[in-house]
């Protein structure tokens, strides 16, 4: 298979005491499925919504629901043409 390689449209964010997290790309071919989840680390109990990327141990996050929702369906409709 191809390598197929898709980046966020949020490259990075500020978290939980300033720290820079990244959106790395992800190369499709080795994920074994995508969802949509929750990111958090402790203390914080809301999270941000995110994607998940299994088998690549990947998790984009975002700041709101639609912007995921978005970019979730951007992938997914990608994968379903085989683009």
């Amino acid at each position: 298979m191809k390598p197929c390689f898709v980046t966020c449209s949020l490259e990075s964010f500020k978290y939980i005491r300033d720290e820079l997290v990244y959106n790395n790309p992800v190369n499709l071919s080795l994920c074994t499925s995508i969802r949509r989840g929750k990111f958090s680390w402790y203390p914080d109990s809301e999270g941000r919504p995110s994607i998940v990327f299994d088998g690549c141990s990947t998790e984009w996050s975002y700041g709101s629901i639609e912007v995921r929702d978005a970019e979730f369906d951007r992938i997914t409709s990608n994968q379903q043409q085989g683009d």
